[in-house]
């Protein structure tokens, strides 16, 4: 999920590569979520993975990504949605269990939010640290 690197040169690098591979949703979504990371051209990263969800409707690490960009754009409730979407097909994701608790804690839900926090670092020890590198904290 983190990832290192240069976010102006990775977004791009995935625009020019976006010039040459214009139908690879996977390019989209990996540009909203560096958009998302940085925490600027945030309505750029939604739309980024809004694009990538009309090549790959429904695609779970999309939805990951547009939730993480609902949660940085403050739209809380749909971000509970996405990562409750991407929570019905793998319930095991640990990203989307520890972002929907930081929606939930967020829009007045702490004890929903504690439990989903609790559950993500159940299945990866290590969530809190890697959403802390991204400036996400309970």
């Amino acid at each position: 999920m983190v990832r290192k690197t240069d976010p102006d040169r990775a977004i791009a690098d995935y625009s020019e590569t976006i010039r040459h591979a214009p139908k690879d949703a996977s390019i989209y979504s990996d540009r909203c979520f560096v958009r998302a990371a940085a925490g600027r051209d945030l309505q750029m990263a939604l739309n980024d993975c809004n694009f990538a969800l009309k090549i790959l409707p429904g695609d779970a690490g999309v939805v990951d990504n547009r939730g993480f960009s609902y949660n940085r754009l403050g739209r809380f409730d749909e971000a509970v949605e996405d990562y409750t979407r991407v929570l019905s097909v793998d319930p095991k994701h640990a990203q989307a269990m520890y972002g929907r608790g930081l929606a939930k804690s967020r829009k007045g839900d702490d004890t929903g939010g504690k439990a989903d926090i609790k559950a993500a670092i159940a299945i990866q020890g290590d969530i809190a640290d890697a959403y802390a590198r991204l400036g996400e904290k309970p």
